[in-house]
């Protein structure tokens, strides 16, 4: 997953995460508590505030399809402005410049998995857009000729 989302950085000229041993804890307690609760919730320790969160859940053959799905939001982004959406507030996270840490948590249930993302420092900041979210850098059509 983390190679996924390193690669889609590069895509669009930003560094690639680092993985963080703490957010990953974060991350995990955040996907046990989804996955005891059965739903997605606002989270009560505020972890929103300080952190860029993303929560999916999949087959395993489909993992990584829940980053490529985050990743088609570019569809709906306006890279002229200054601002996201709620329809591109996943890509706009994972390709946000200024955050330099991941925390990955996956946990199984009945062949499901619950997956979620901690992303520090946190992204999606109101005016800062233009900043932290670039067009494509790299073509992979452009590479291979």
């Amino acid at each position: 997953i983390i190679h996924h989302i390193n690669l889609i950085r590069l895509i669009h000229g930003v560094c690639p995460l680092q993985e963080d041993e703490y957010l990953d804890a974060l991350a995990q307690t955040y996907a046990n508590e989804l996955t005891k609760r059965g739903i997605f919730f606002r989270d009560s320790n505020n972890y929103s505030k300080k952190y860029g969160i993303i929560e999916g859940a999949s087959l395993f053959s489909q993992l990584t399809a829940i980053v490529s799905r985050m990743y088609d939001e570019k569809n709906h982004y306006n890279f002229y402005l200054n601002f996201g959406t709620p329809m591109t507030s996943h890509f706009t996270q994972l390709v946000w410049k200024s955050t330099r840490s991941i925390g990955i948590g996956v946990l199984k249930k009945n062949d499901i998995f619950t997956i979620v993302l901690f992303f520090y420092p946190k992204g999606n900041i109101r005016g800062e857009y233009k900043k932290n979210v670039f067009k494509k850098q790299i073509s992979w059509k452009k590479t291979m000729i």
